[in-house]
């Protein structure tokens, strides 16, 4: 069976990290009902604890740190698989329900934890705590943040829509050979994000494919089934002819008084007997028939709704798209307009005056560190903090570019 993890984030292949909450997803297919059955009893949720550990009952603890959803799900898989002895591997699926937010701090406007999303950096962070106070033109940098932030979200959403459009194509026509946007095109963490796409595919596929085999296998039975009833009223037919010769002939000998009547009466008997079994097979076969219609119906109502639902997710997803990339434009034309007056007004300051710094801080106590880039990615639990250095030399790494930058704007 495929192990595979999904996420309520955005498509993006996430290291777990300690206080997430996740759920499982666990399947078993059972071949000899020809069904899939869920282990509901396992689902959680689970929260990793603060040295990463995930405890899943009584398969124990499994480490987490560093490592991705779908990895620890095929060790879960395998732990599962050893631990109860079972023959097959369980279909394991771990999806994240919640991270631990971002802190935001200094001079942001609304300082506090802000909700963490895959693909988040400082300058979205920033911007969902208002921006930054207390510095010059700090409403034209609150505004130039939260434009970019909005920007940054719209374009993942945009790539995010582009490749589910790709999939859902791949599945209408019954392939895994998808024609997915470059990864490159995609921007940041482009590759993984194809990655999980295309697993998202094949899992969908394969579940398609059990449930076509299994109204088919249904078909198969029930036709067999019906084989198997005609053959055997073929069998009580002949028998009920036997059986009604053999009584014509004691009828005779009782008339002519060469057999005593009890054994006329042993005749009919055995043949209202015969005649009751075929009455039975021939409803069995009635009713074997009106499965098979609702068999074969199951089938068709399964394969025409399942193409009027791509159908129709397709269609939501290009209408999405649509006013996305309407958003984005717009977006766009706002960034142009405010980047200048951002640049001048915020990142540098005056020259020789006060610096803006950005520290983060991990989550867990790593070691903080200043950061130049306000596109810096950020994971959750981290500590941002934005602050006015009056040390120039201080922060020089962090200001040389935007330096740089409002130098080229003055000249």
């Amino acid at each position: 069976m495929a192990v595979t993890a999904l996420t309520a984030f955005p498509a993006h292949a996430e290291k777990l990290e300690a206080g997430d909450v996740v759920s499982l997803n666990i399947v078993e297919w059972r071949s000899v009902a020809g069904e899939m059955a869920q282990w509901a009893a396992l689902k959680g949720p689970y929260e990793i604890s603060s040295d990463g550990a995930l405890d899943i009952g009584f398969i124990g603890k499994v480490e987490t740190k560093g490592r991705e959803a779908e990895d620890v799900a095929e060790e879960i898989s395998a732990r599962l698989k050893d631990t109860l002895a079972l023959t097959e591997q369980l279909d394991v699926q771990l999806s994240i329900t919640q991270r631990a937010p971002v802190i935001v701090g200094g001079l942001a406007r609304k300082p506090g934890p802000v909700d963490f999303t895959s693909g988040m950096t400082v300058r979205h962070a920033l911007a969902l705590a208002g921006g930054l106070t207390g510095v010059s033109g700090d409403g034209t940098m609150s505004q130039y943040l939260s434009i970019a932030a909005q920007e940054a979200q719209l374009a993942r959403q945009e790539g995010d829509l582009r490749l589910r459009i790709a999939r859902l194509d791949a599945e209408q026509a019954g392939t895994s050979d998808a024609n997915f946007p470059t990864a490159a095109s995609l921007g940041q963490d482009g590759e993984l994000r194809v990655a999980q796409e295309q697993s998202l595919l094949k899992l969908r596929l394969d579940s398609a494919k059990r449930k076509s085999e299994l109204v088919d296998g249904q078909v198969t039975l029930l036709t067999q089934e019906i084989d198997k009833l005609q053959q055997k009223s073929k069998g009580l037919d002949h028998q009920r002819e036997l059986i009604a010769e053999q009584r014509d002939k004691v009828a005779q000998l009782v008339d002519r008084g060469l057999s005593p009547s009890n054994r006329a009466i042993e005749a009919e008997q055995k043949l209202a007997a015969i005649q009751s079994q075929i009455l039975d097979v021939d409803t069995a076969i009635l009713r074997s028939r009106q499965a098979l219609a609702r068999a074969e119906n199951d089938r068709l109502d399964l394969g025409a709704g399942r193409i009027t639902q791509l159908l129709n997710d397709k269609q939501k997803a290009e209408s999405e798209l649509s006013d996305v990339r309407e958003r984005l434009d717009l977006q766009r034309g706002l960034m142009r307009l405010a980047v200048p007056s951002a640049i001048g007004a915020g990142l540098a300051g005056e020259e020789g005056g006060p610096q803006l710094q950005v520290v983060v801080t991990p989550a867990g106590g790593g070691a903080a560190k200043t950061v130049a880039d306000f596109d810096t990615r950020l994971s959750p639990g981290d500590l941002v903090e934005v602050t006015l250095s009056r040390d120039p030399n201080e922060t020089a790494a962090t200001t040389e570019a935007p330096q740089k930058q409002a130098t080229g704007s003055n000249g």
